[in-house]
């Protein structure tokens, strides 16, 4: 992830995120191994006091996980803490 470029790349090709997707994806490489409810990760891609539903996170994840898992079903970046939220794999896990 290239913060000054507002870039992220994966094995030499550059991944088009949305906004949300690259909020949610910044926030998570930030801290990896943290684990962020739902509401924290609402409260990162929301600022103006929308009113969504936490859900919304998992549909962002899933997309964001379509786009930069090899296998999305079995996550290797992106876990999901079953019943809170999700975290960024620790650098010794990958």
């Amino acid at each position: 992830m290239d913060l000054e470029k507002h870039r992220v790349s994966l094995d030499g090709r550059t991944i088009d995120l949305t906004s949300s997707e690259y909020k949610l994806l910044q926030a998570l490489m930030q801290a990896p191994g943290r684990v962020f409810s739902r509401n924290e990760l609402l409260d990162t891609v929301y600022h103006d006091g929308e009113i969504v539903i936490d859900r919304v996170i998992d549909v962002h994840i899933g997309k964001l996980r379509q786009k930069i898992e090899q296998q999305p079903s079995q996550p290797r970046y992106i876990r999901t803490v079953r019943g809170f939220g999700y975290a960024f794999a620790d650098p010794g896990d990958l």
